[in-house]
């Protein structure tokens, strides 16, 4: 999380390297994805505030909106908005992420795994993919190409 120049904006950072199996073609692709689907911030995508290499560093960067929680500590409760039994609630988070869906696939481009969170990348680390903006009153998808 990181200040921008407006004292009162926060955004989220993601940073990116070359490892392992995570090459530099995906990073290039997902830089490419958020390039062509982020602009004009859909409603159910993770609004994209910049994105680029760290000037001499192997790291790349995707700042993002901040968002409130994610879809798993949803489910499990771990910070409940509203009662997660709530059938109309579930419904709803199923029809705003598969907006996402079909907006990223209006765009010819297709989301390879989305879940409330992806599979362990390094220690301490996850992708998160479903995000939710109590600003928006919105789920939104993240992470479009690793």
């Amino acid at each position: 999380m990181r200040r921008t120049s407006n004292a009162e904006e926060l955004f989220a950072r993601k940073l990116m390297k070359p490892f392992r199996e995570f090459t530099q073609v995906d990073i290039q692709n997902e830089l490419r994805a958020v390039t062509k689907l982020c602009r004009g911030n859909p409603r159910h995508l993770v609004g994209v505030h910049g994105q680029g290499q760290l000037q001499d560093s192997p790291y790349y960067f995707i700042d993002m909106e901040l968002c409130d929680i994610n879809l798993e500590e949803y489910i499990y409760g771990r910070q409940a908005l509203h009662d997660p039994c709530d059938t109309r609630k579930i419904w709803s988070i199923m029809a705003q992420i598969s907006d996402g869906l079909t907006f990223i696939h209006n765009h010819n481009e297709v989301h390879r795994d989305l879940n409330p969170t992806n599979s362990f990348i390094f220690p301490g680390s996850f992708l998160i993919l479903v995000l939710y903006s109590s600003e928006q009153d919105a789920w939104k998808i993240a992470d479009f190409g690793c």
